[in-house]
């Protein structure tokens, strides 16, 4: 089942931006946290994050945070397999 969030993501431009309120609230799991910030990424839309002020724009700090909730997702996709 396609997520609403999915579409709106689908349909975004590089000049959009995609604004949360914290990152909890992007998905249920990190997992899926992890699959629409890369989809934010590859389409180069800015991603703010409020309550942790994150600001994920294709810069190295933004792909360091990428990459730990990479690794996050796939330890949790270990323990739940």
């Amino acid at each position: 089942m396609k997520r609403k969030l999915d579409t709106l993501v689908s349909k975004m431009k590089t000049v959009d931006n995609l604004v949360f309120v914290a990152l909890s609230r992007i998905q249920h799991s990190t997992f899926q946290v992890l699959e629409i910030l890369s989809a934010c990424v590859s389409k180069e839309v800015n991603v703010y994050v409020a309550k942790q002020q994150m600001i994920l724009d294709g810069s190295m700090q933004a792909k360091i945070t990428a990459t730990v909730l990479g690794l996050a997702a796939e330890i949790e996709r270990e323990f739940i397999s």
